[in-house]
Protein backbone atom coordinates (compact mmCIF):
# COMPACT_ATOMS: atom_id res chain seq x y z
CA UNK A 1 0.00 0.00 0.00
CA UNK A 2 1.78 3.14 -1.24
CA UNK A 3 1.16 6.85 -0.96
CA UNK A 4 -1.21 8.92 -3.07
CA UNK A 5 1.83 10.51 -4.73
CA UNK A 6 3.21 7.11 -5.77
CA UNK A 7 -0.18 6.02 -7.04
CA UNK A 8 -0.57 9.17 -9.16
CA UNK A 9 2.95 8.92 -10.58
CA UNK A 10 2.42 5.27 -11.53
CA UNK A 11 -0.88 5.83 -13.32
CA UNK A 12 0.30 9.06 -14.93
CA UNK A 13 3.01 7.08 -16.70
CA UNK A 14 0.54 4.40 -17.78
CA UNK A 15 -1.77 7.04 -19.22
CA UNK A 16 1.11 8.71 -21.04
CA UNK A 17 2.20 5.40 -22.53
CA UNK A 18 -1.36 4.89 -23.78
CA UNK A 19 -1.37 8.29 -25.50
CA UNK A 20 -3.82 9.94 -23.10
CA UNK A 21 -3.44 13.71 -22.98
CA UNK A 22 -3.25 15.56 -19.64
CA UNK A 23 -2.29 12.30 -17.95
CA UNK A 24 -1.63 13.71 -14.48
CA UNK A 25 -4.80 15.80 -14.50
CA UNK A 26 -6.84 12.72 -15.39
CA UNK A 27 -5.39 10.68 -12.52
CA UNK A 28 -5.84 13.50 -10.01
CA UNK A 29 -9.48 13.94 -11.03
CA UNK A 30 -10.19 10.25 -10.58
CA UNK A 31 -8.46 10.17 -7.19
CA UNK A 32 -10.38 13.26 -6.08
CA UNK A 33 -13.65 11.72 -7.25
CA UNK A 34 -13.20 8.56 -5.17
CA UNK A 35 -11.87 10.36 -2.09
CA UNK A 36 -14.64 12.97 -2.28
CA UNK A 37 -12.27 15.94 -2.26
CA UNK A 38 -11.12 18.62 -4.70
CA UNK A 39 -7.89 18.41 -6.70
CA UNK A 40 -6.44 20.80 -4.15
CA UNK A 41 -7.44 18.35 -1.45
CA UNK A 42 -5.60 15.58 -3.28
CA UNK A 43 -2.43 17.66 -3.50
CA UNK A 44 -2.61 18.38 0.21
CA UNK A 45 -2.64 14.64 0.94
CA UNK A 46 0.02 13.40 -1.50
CA UNK A 47 2.15 11.82 1.22
CA UNK A 48 -0.75 9.99 2.85
CA UNK A 49 -1.30 6.29 2.22
CA UNK A 50 -4.24 4.97 0.22
CA UNK A 51 -6.29 2.31 1.97
CA UNK A 52 -7.05 -0.84 -0.01
CA UNK A 53 -10.72 -0.01 -0.57
CA UNK A 54 -10.03 3.41 -2.06
CA UNK A 55 -7.07 2.11 -4.04
CA UNK A 56 -9.19 -0.63 -5.62
CA UNK A 57 -11.97 1.82 -6.47
CA UNK A 58 -9.56 4.28 -8.10
CA UNK A 59 -7.84 1.52 -10.06
CA UNK A 60 -11.19 0.43 -11.47
CA UNK A 61 -11.81 3.95 -12.75
CA UNK A 62 -8.24 4.25 -14.06
CA UNK A 63 -8.66 1.01 -16.01
CA UNK A 64 -11.77 2.47 -17.64
CA UNK A 65 -9.83 5.60 -18.57
CA UNK A 66 -6.97 3.45 -19.88
CA UNK A 67 -9.48 1.90 -22.30
CA UNK A 68 -10.03 5.48 -23.57
CA UNK A 69 -13.48 5.92 -22.04
CA UNK A 70 -13.99 9.70 -21.70
CA UNK A 71 -13.21 10.91 -18.21
CA UNK A 72 -16.45 12.92 -18.23
CA UNK A 73 -18.46 9.72 -18.58
CA UNK A 74 -16.46 8.13 -15.76
CA UNK A 75 -17.01 11.12 -13.47
CA UNK A 76 -20.60 11.51 -14.66
CA UNK A 77 -20.34 15.26 -15.15
CA UNK A 78 -18.85 18.04 -17.26
CA UNK A 79 -18.58 21.75 -16.55
CA UNK A 80 -20.27 24.13 -19.00
CA UNK A 81 -20.53 27.90 -18.57
CA UNK A 82 -19.42 27.58 -14.95
CA UNK A 83 -21.99 24.93 -14.01
CA UNK A 84 -21.77 21.16 -13.66
CA UNK A 85 -23.91 19.13 -16.06
CA UNK A 86 -24.57 15.44 -15.69
CA UNK A 87 -23.40 13.37 -18.67
CA UNK A 88 -23.49 9.70 -19.51
CA UNK A 89 -22.98 7.41 -22.52
CA UNK A 90 -25.55 8.27 -25.16
CA UNK A 91 -25.16 12.05 -24.91
CA UNK A 92 -22.54 14.27 -26.52
CA UNK A 93 -20.13 15.71 -23.96
CA UNK A 94 -20.35 19.55 -23.94
CA UNK A 95 -17.28 21.30 -25.35
CA UNK A 96 -15.85 24.64 -24.20
CA UNK A 97 -16.16 26.13 -27.71
CA UNK A 98 -19.94 25.68 -27.60
CA UNK A 99 -20.09 28.23 -24.75
CA UNK A 100 -19.53 30.89 -27.42
CA UNK A 101 -23.13 30.40 -28.57
CA UNK A 102 -24.34 31.55 -25.15
CA UNK A 103 -21.99 34.53 -25.21
CA UNK A 104 -23.23 35.56 -28.67
CA UNK A 105 -26.84 35.31 -27.57
CA UNK A 106 -26.07 37.45 -24.52
CA UNK A 107 -24.45 40.08 -26.74
CA UNK A 108 -27.60 40.44 -28.83
CA UNK A 109 -30.50 39.79 -26.45
CA UNK A 110 -31.39 41.66 -23.25
CA UNK A 111 -31.25 39.51 -20.13
CA UNK A 112 -34.99 40.07 -19.56
CA UNK A 113 -35.96 38.73 -23.00
CA UNK A 114 -39.12 36.68 -22.74
CA UNK A 115 -40.72 34.33 -25.22
CA UNK A 116 -39.41 31.07 -26.67
CA UNK A 117 -36.01 29.69 -27.62
CA UNK A 118 -35.20 26.29 -29.14
CA UNK A 119 -32.17 24.03 -28.81
CA UNK A 120 -32.06 21.52 -31.67
CA UNK A 121 -30.30 18.29 -30.74
CA UNK A 122 -30.08 19.07 -27.04
CA UNK A 123 -27.62 16.36 -25.92
CA UNK A 124 -26.97 16.90 -22.21
CA UNK A 125 -29.06 20.07 -22.25
CA UNK A 126 -26.02 22.31 -21.80
CA UNK A 127 -27.31 24.96 -24.22
CA UNK A 128 -31.00 24.69 -23.37
CA UNK A 129 -30.54 24.78 -19.60
CA UNK A 130 -27.90 27.52 -19.74
CA UNK A 131 -30.19 29.70 -21.87
CA UNK A 132 -32.95 29.25 -19.31
CA UNK A 133 -30.54 30.23 -16.53
CA UNK A 134 -29.03 33.24 -18.30
CA UNK A 135 -32.41 34.51 -19.58
CA UNK A 136 -34.75 34.03 -16.60
CA UNK A 137 -37.92 34.94 -18.55
CA UNK A 138 -37.20 32.69 -21.52
CA UNK A 139 -38.82 29.31 -22.10
CA UNK A 140 -36.75 26.78 -24.02
CA UNK A 141 -37.84 23.90 -26.24
CA UNK A 142 -35.16 21.18 -26.18
CA UNK A 143 -35.48 18.63 -28.98
CA UNK A 144 -33.62 15.44 -29.80
CA UNK A 145 -34.34 12.36 -31.87
CA UNK A 146 -32.89 10.01 -29.24
CA UNK A 147 -34.48 9.35 -25.83
CA UNK A 148 -31.35 9.39 -23.63
CA UNK A 149 -30.46 13.06 -24.33
CA UNK A 150 -33.99 14.11 -23.40
CA UNK A 151 -33.78 12.22 -20.10
CA UNK A 152 -30.40 13.77 -19.27
CA UNK A 153 -31.53 17.26 -20.30
CA UNK A 154 -34.57 16.95 -18.08
CA UNK A 155 -32.40 15.76 -15.19
CA UNK A 156 -30.04 18.73 -15.58
CA UNK A 157 -32.96 21.15 -15.81
CA UNK A 158 -34.33 19.78 -12.54
CA UNK A 159 -30.94 19.84 -10.80
CA UNK A 160 -30.20 23.41 -11.89
CA UNK A 161 -33.67 24.71 -11.06
CA UNK A 162 -35.21 25.50 -14.45
CA UNK A 163 -37.42 22.46 -15.03
CA UNK A 164 -40.47 24.72 -15.29
CA UNK A 165 -39.01 26.53 -18.32
CA UNK A 166 -37.20 23.77 -20.24
CA UNK A 167 -39.49 21.53 -22.27
CA UNK A 168 -38.00 18.31 -23.66
CA UNK A 169 -39.67 16.87 -26.77
CA UNK A 170 -38.58 13.96 -28.92
CA UNK A 171 -38.53 15.00 -32.55
CA UNK A 172 -36.21 15.34 -35.54
CA UNK A 173 -35.03 18.94 -35.54
CA UNK A 174 -38.12 21.15 -35.37
CA UNK A 175 -40.15 18.95 -37.71
CA UNK A 176 -43.10 18.61 -35.32
CA UNK A 177 -43.31 22.36 -34.66
CA UNK A 178 -45.72 24.43 -36.71
CA UNK A 179 -43.86 26.28 -39.52
CA UNK A 180 -44.73 29.67 -38.07
CA UNK A 181 -42.61 32.48 -36.56
CA UNK A 182 -42.62 31.27 -32.94
CA UNK A 183 -39.06 31.60 -31.65
CA UNK A 184 -37.02 34.56 -30.41
CA UNK A 185 -33.80 32.51 -30.57
CA UNK A 186 -32.76 29.14 -31.99
CA UNK A 187 -29.44 27.43 -31.22
CA UNK A 188 -27.86 24.14 -32.21
CA UNK A 189 -24.65 22.19 -31.88
CA UNK A 190 -25.56 19.74 -34.65
CA UNK A 191 -23.62 16.80 -36.09
CA UNK A 192 -21.03 18.17 -38.51
CA UNK A 193 -18.22 15.61 -38.79
CA UNK A 194 -17.87 14.15 -42.29
CA UNK A 195 -18.14 10.37 -42.74
CA UNK A 196 -14.56 10.43 -44.04
CA UNK A 197 -13.21 12.17 -40.93
CA UNK A 198 -15.12 10.09 -38.41
CA UNK A 199 -12.62 7.16 -38.33
CA UNK A 200 -9.78 9.61 -37.57
CA UNK A 201 -11.35 11.03 -34.40
CA UNK A 202 -9.80 10.43 -30.99
CA UNK A 203 -10.81 7.03 -29.53
CA UNK A 204 -12.63 8.78 -26.68
CA UNK A 205 -14.92 10.41 -29.22
CA UNK A 206 -15.13 7.79 -31.97
CA UNK A 207 -15.57 4.73 -29.75
CA UNK A 208 -17.70 6.16 -26.95
CA UNK A 209 -19.73 9.23 -27.87
CA UNK A 210 -22.92 8.73 -29.93
CA UNK A 211 -22.17 8.62 -33.64
CA UNK A 212 -25.53 10.16 -34.52
CA UNK A 213 -24.52 13.28 -32.57
CA UNK A 214 -21.25 13.60 -34.50
CA UNK A 215 -21.62 12.66 -38.17
CA UNK A 216 -23.50 15.24 -40.22
CA UNK A 217 -24.12 13.33 -43.42
CA UNK A 218 -22.71 14.25 -46.83
CA UNK A 219 -19.92 16.79 -46.44
CA UNK A 220 -20.77 17.09 -42.77
CA UNK A 221 -23.37 19.75 -43.61
CA UNK A 222 -26.36 17.72 -44.79
CA UNK A 223 -28.12 17.78 -41.43
CA UNK A 224 -27.25 21.42 -40.70
CA UNK A 225 -28.58 22.59 -44.07
CA UNK A 226 -31.88 20.81 -43.43
CA UNK A 227 -32.08 22.39 -39.98
CA UNK A 228 -31.41 25.85 -41.41
CA UNK A 229 -34.41 25.43 -43.69
CA UNK A 230 -36.59 24.46 -40.72
CA UNK A 231 -35.31 27.36 -38.65
CA UNK A 232 -35.82 30.04 -41.30
CA UNK A 233 -39.62 29.80 -41.20
CA UNK A 234 -39.86 29.44 -37.41
CA UNK A 235 -37.90 32.50 -36.28
CA UNK A 236 -39.76 35.65 -35.36
CA UNK A 237 -38.98 38.76 -37.40
CA UNK A 238 -35.64 40.12 -36.20
CA UNK A 239 -34.72 36.93 -34.29
CA UNK A 240 -31.37 35.16 -34.71
CA UNK A 241 -30.11 31.60 -34.94
CA UNK A 242 -26.70 30.13 -34.06
CA UNK A 243 -25.25 26.90 -35.47
CA UNK A 244 -21.91 25.46 -34.43
CA UNK A 245 -20.06 23.85 -37.35
CA UNK A 246 -16.73 22.55 -38.62
CA UNK A 247 -13.89 24.94 -39.37
CA UNK A 248 -14.11 24.44 -43.16
CA UNK A 249 -17.90 24.67 -43.48
CA UNK A 250 -18.48 28.38 -42.95
CA UNK A 251 -18.83 29.50 -46.57
CA UNK A 252 -21.13 26.65 -47.54
CA UNK A 253 -23.42 27.24 -44.58
CA UNK A 254 -23.58 31.00 -45.13
CA UNK A 255 -24.80 30.25 -48.65
CA UNK A 256 -27.34 27.79 -47.24
CA UNK A 257 -28.65 30.42 -44.83
CA UNK A 258 -28.98 32.96 -47.64
CA UNK A 259 -30.82 30.44 -49.81
CA UNK A 260 -33.21 29.81 -46.93
CA UNK A 261 -34.02 33.52 -46.82
CA UNK A 262 -32.10 34.38 -43.66
CA UNK A 263 -30.35 37.74 -43.53
CA UNK A 264 -26.82 38.78 -42.64
CA UNK A 265 -25.39 35.26 -42.50
CA UNK A 266 -21.86 35.45 -41.13
CA UNK A 267 -19.37 33.25 -39.33
CA UNK A 268 -18.01 33.85 -35.85
CA UNK A 269 -14.53 32.52 -35.17
CA UNK A 270 -13.50 30.63 -32.05
CA UNK A 271 -10.62 31.85 -29.82
CA UNK A 272 -8.18 29.92 -32.02
CA UNK A 273 -9.29 31.92 -35.07
CA UNK A 274 -11.17 29.06 -36.74
CA UNK A 275 -14.61 29.37 -38.31
CA UNK A 276 -16.98 27.98 -35.69
CA UNK A 277 -20.51 29.44 -35.50
CA UNK A 278 -22.98 30.44 -38.20
CA UNK A 279 -25.05 33.46 -37.20
CA UNK A 280 -28.07 34.57 -39.22
CA UNK A 281 -31.35 36.30 -38.57
CA UNK A 282 -34.81 36.72 -39.96
CA UNK A 283 -35.37 40.21 -41.25
CA UNK A 284 -37.68 42.54 -39.36
CA UNK A 285 -40.52 44.11 -41.34
CA UNK A 286 -39.30 47.66 -40.85
CA UNK A 287 -40.44 48.87 -44.25
CA UNK A 288 -41.49 47.49 -47.59
CA UNK A 289 -40.47 47.29 -51.22
CA UNK A 290 -43.01 46.70 -53.96
CA UNK A 291 -41.31 44.78 -56.77
CA UNK A 292 -42.94 44.37 -60.17
CA UNK A 293 -41.39 41.83 -62.49
CA UNK A 294 -41.16 41.50 -66.27
CA UNK A 295 -39.67 38.37 -67.84
CA UNK A 296 -37.93 38.10 -71.17
CA UNK A 297 -39.74 35.88 -73.70
CA UNK A 298 -36.87 33.39 -73.40
CA UNK A 299 -37.95 32.51 -69.86
CA UNK A 300 -40.42 29.64 -70.00
CA UNK A 301 -43.40 29.30 -67.69
CA UNK A 302 -41.75 26.61 -65.55
CA UNK A 303 -38.75 28.83 -64.86
CA UNK A 304 -41.06 31.71 -64.03
CA UNK A 305 -42.94 29.54 -61.58
CA UNK A 306 -39.70 28.37 -59.97
CA UNK A 307 -38.57 31.97 -59.66
CA UNK A 308 -41.85 33.06 -58.11
CA UNK A 309 -41.71 30.15 -55.66
CA UNK A 310 -38.22 31.08 -54.58
CA UNK A 311 -38.95 34.79 -54.31
CA UNK A 312 -41.99 33.98 -52.20
CA UNK A 313 -39.69 32.38 -49.64
CA UNK A 314 -37.99 35.75 -49.19
CA UNK A 315 -41.28 37.60 -49.10
CA UNK A 316 -43.89 38.31 -46.55
CA UNK A 317 -46.84 37.99 -48.92
CA UNK A 318 -47.93 38.71 -52.47
CA UNK A 319 -49.59 42.05 -53.23
CA UNK A 320 -51.02 43.53 -56.44
CA UNK A 321 -48.32 43.83 -59.04
CA UNK A 322 -45.52 42.22 -57.07
CA UNK A 323 -44.29 41.06 -53.71
CA UNK A 324 -43.77 42.60 -50.30
CA UNK A 325 -40.15 41.82 -49.39
CA UNK A 326 -38.73 42.11 -45.89
CA UNK A 327 -35.71 44.41 -45.81
CA UNK A 328 -33.43 45.71 -43.11
CA UNK A 329 -31.03 48.25 -44.60
CA UNK A 330 -31.78 51.79 -43.42
CA UNK A 331 -30.53 53.74 -46.42
CA UNK A 332 -32.10 53.76 -49.87
CA UNK A 333 -28.84 52.47 -51.30
CA UNK A 334 -28.84 49.64 -48.81
CA UNK A 335 -32.44 48.79 -49.64
CA UNK A 336 -31.67 48.57 -53.33
CA UNK A 337 -28.69 46.35 -52.62
CA UNK A 338 -30.81 44.02 -50.54
CA UNK A 339 -33.44 43.71 -53.28
CA UNK A 340 -30.78 43.08 -55.89
CA UNK A 341 -29.21 40.39 -53.73
CA UNK A 342 -32.52 38.61 -53.19
CA UNK A 343 -33.47 38.78 -56.85
CA UNK A 344 -30.06 37.44 -57.82
CA UNK A 345 -30.41 34.50 -55.43
CA UNK A 346 -33.86 33.77 -56.82
CA UNK A 347 -32.49 33.84 -60.37
CA UNK A 348 -29.78 31.36 -59.44
CA UNK A 349 -32.38 29.06 -57.96
CA UNK A 350 -34.54 29.30 -61.10
CA UNK A 351 -31.47 28.78 -63.30
CA UNK A 352 -31.83 31.70 -65.65
CA UNK A 353 -29.73 34.81 -66.13
CA UNK A 354 -30.37 38.07 -64.32
CA UNK A 355 -30.56 39.83 -67.67
CA UNK A 356 -33.76 37.95 -68.53
CA UNK A 357 -35.58 39.80 -65.76
CA UNK A 358 -36.50 43.43 -65.33
CA UNK A 359 -37.52 44.50 -61.86
CA UNK A 360 -39.07 47.82 -60.91
CA UNK A 361 -38.62 48.50 -57.21
CA UNK A 362 -40.75 51.03 -55.35
CA UNK A 363 -39.98 51.74 -51.69
CA UNK A 364 -42.58 52.79 -49.18
CA UNK A 365 -42.83 53.10 -45.42
CA UNK A 366 -46.49 52.13 -45.64
CA UNK A 367 -47.69 48.57 -45.92
CA UNK A 368 -49.22 47.99 -49.39
CA UNK A 369 -52.85 46.93 -49.40
CA UNK A 370 -53.45 43.22 -49.81
CA UNK A 371 -55.18 41.86 -52.88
Amino acid sequence: MGTIRQFIDDWRQRFRDAGIEDARLNVELLVAHVLGVSRGGVKARLDESLDLVHEAAIETLCDRRLSREPIDYILGEREFFGRKFQVQPGVLIPRPETEQIIELAQSQLPADTHGWAADIGCGSGALAVTLALEFPRLRVLATDLQPIPLVVTRRNAVTLGVADRVFCVRMDGLSAVSPAPLFDLIVSNPPYVTPQDYPTLQPEVRDHEPQEALVGGVGGVEIIERQIGEVAVRLKAGASCYFEHGMEQGSELRDAAARAGLAQPHTEKDPAGRDRILVARRLPMDFFALVTLEFDDSVDSISRAMFAERLAEYSWRKVPGGWVIELEARSRHGREGMVENQLQLACQYARFERGALKATVKFTDEEPSQA
